[in-house]
């Protein structure tokens, strides 16, 4: 016989397994169970809390540390824990990237380059041509744009003829013996005198040897219809002394070309900071940009044989309160010595008159028709004689004069472009309306000058005598008291007074 404790158990069991069944089968069942299952809950706490002896907590005597205390001090906790990992992880980060950035590199080397150094690495004798070819498709195939213009003909002819040596050491053991270890870029050569002496000596061990050398370069031509010489690229077949005598010339050109680049950039460097550590100095870098064609929207087809070309002489100016750039725009597209200083007139009146400026220093490229001229030396002279104030004219080596007044001269250009496309229904005929539309929008300070102004300049030239030198000056330096001219061949040799008889 069952005792009454076992029935109650059985009972409570078969209880509780009908009510879920019922839970399950009902809904409104199951809610009503729930309600009253919170309702006992919150009656048990109740009568808990009644139970509990209501005695008073001590008032601590320590203050209290605010919440955003304790996180600042748990934060910076982890943060300790974690420094030696986080240092770790950016180690490899960084280099990683300066992995990446050196693979960079040698996928936007010239594919030139990249020619020689395949030659070089695989002993592989192939054409630049088939090369071309078979490059793979994450290289930068061969392009317009990558052609290279501008160019210096003084680094341009030598370097041909160091990469005609390089194509053939693959088939001349001799060459490949006594030029084997050498660079790709000869101008790293040359910056060395005894690497420069060593290499020649190496090059006249070759001149013994007999074969022919077909190479190209860059040589000035009278050609029909024009009256000054035109630079052609043209090939030629020569014995490998006369290669050879040729190319030994033109790296002794080059050795003293790459000074004065270097000679020329550091004095230019030097006038900048000059001006940026003194407040009565200014410097200038200006150019000559290429000549805007000025096209008009919905142009009628007459107007396609009319082309209207506007001048730019662009640049930029340092001085110890800040920087500005400047650009001198003329529907005359002189670009001679006098149409030069015409165009830059406005600039230093402002610079000496309102800016209380007493020395200017100019940087410029040395073309012989526009800056370094015996017209703009007299120029120079009389401005400094009559504003009192020193000036001095730095000469960028020929070949090597782009820099910052090429970049503004192209976003004048850009500006202009977008002004005409943006306002198709307005007629732009002259400079002026250009700089009228655009002057609101620019930094760039803007001069007008015209055909007038350059006249005044020439008006005001004496007949002058060519002064002695001319072509191999890199800086002239005009005193402030009598205005007496200084030259150099190159910044760093010491001043020359020039006998001038003007």
């Amino acid at each position: 016989m069952r005792s009454p404790r076992s029935k109650n158990v059985v009972y409570e069991k078969t209880y509780y397994e009908k009510k879920k069944l019922k839970r399950t089968q009902s809904k409104v069942f199951n809610k009503k169970c729930k309600e009253q299952h919170a309702t006992a809950k919150a009656k048990w706490r109740l009568k808990k809390k009644q139970q509990q002896p209501t005695a008073q907590t001590p008032v601590s005597q320590t203050p209290t540390t605010p919440i955003t205390s304790m996180c600042k001090q748990e934060g910076l906790k982890r943060r300790r824990a974690n420094t030696l990992k986080l240092k770790t992880e950016i180690e490899k980060l960084r280099a990683t990237v300066q992995l990446l950035t050196n693979k960079n590199k040698k996928l936007k080397v010239p594919l030139t380059v990249l020619h020689q150094q395949f030659e070089l690495e695989t002993n592989i004798d192939i054409d630049y041509d088939t090369f071309c070819r078979h490059v793979p498709e994450h290289i930068v195939k061969p392009s317009h744009d990558g052609w290279g213009t501008c160019l210096c003909i003084s680094c341009l002819n030598p370097q041909m003829k160091y990469e005609k040596l390089y194509h053939l050491k693959q088939k001349n053991q001799v060459v490949r013996t006594h030029l084997d270890g050498y660079p790709c870029d000869l101008s790293e050569i040359v910056k060395d005198e005894q690497k420069t002496n060593e290499f020649k000596e190496n090059l006249m061990k070759l001149d013994k040897e007999n074969f022919n050398v077909i190479y190209c370069e860059w040589q000035k031509k009278k050609l029909p219809n024009c009256v000054a010489l035109v630079s052609t690229k043209v090939t030629e077949t020569q014995t490998i002394h006369n290669f050879l005598k040729k190319f030994i010339a033109e790296i002794g050109i080059l050795a003293n070309h790459v000074h004065k680049i270097r000679e020329q950039y550091r004095a230019a460097k030097q006038a900048k900071e000059e001006a940026k550590g003194n407040d009565s100095v200014a410097t200038i870098q200006l150019d000559w940009s290429e000549n805007y064609h000025l096209q008009q929207t919905r142009e009628e087809k007459g107007a396609f044989y009319y082309e209207q070309h506007i001048a730019l002489q662009t640049g930029h100016v340092w001085l110890k309160d800040g920087t500005f750039s400047f650009g001198s725009i003329s529907d005359d597209i002189n670009h001679m010595a006098e149409a030069a200083w015409a165009g830059i007139q406005s600039l230093l009146k402002h610079l000496v008159e309102d800016l209380e400026i007493t020395s200017i220093n100019i940087i410029s490229d040395s073309p012989i028709s526009q800056y370094r001229n015996k017209t703009m030396f007299y120029l120079m002279k009389t401005f400094a004689i009559s504003r009192k104030i020193k000036m001095k004219w730095i000469f960028l080596e020929s070949g090597h004069g782009k820099g910052v007044a090429d970049a503004f001269g192209a976003s004048l250009k850009r500006m202009f472009d977008e002004t005409v496309n943006f306002k198709p229904d307005e007629s732009f005929s002259n400079a002026s309306d250009l700089v009228n539309a655009i002057k609101d929008q620019t930094a760039i300070k803007l001069y007008l000058y015209d055909k007038s102004d350059i006249e005044n300049v020439k008006k005001s030239l004496p007949k002058l005598e060519t002064v002695k030198g001319t072509a191999s000056l890199h800086e002239i330096t005009v005193s402030s008291d009598h205005g007496t001219m200084y030259g150099k061949d190159v910044s760093s040799d010491k001043d020359k007074l020039l006998k001038v008889k003007f």
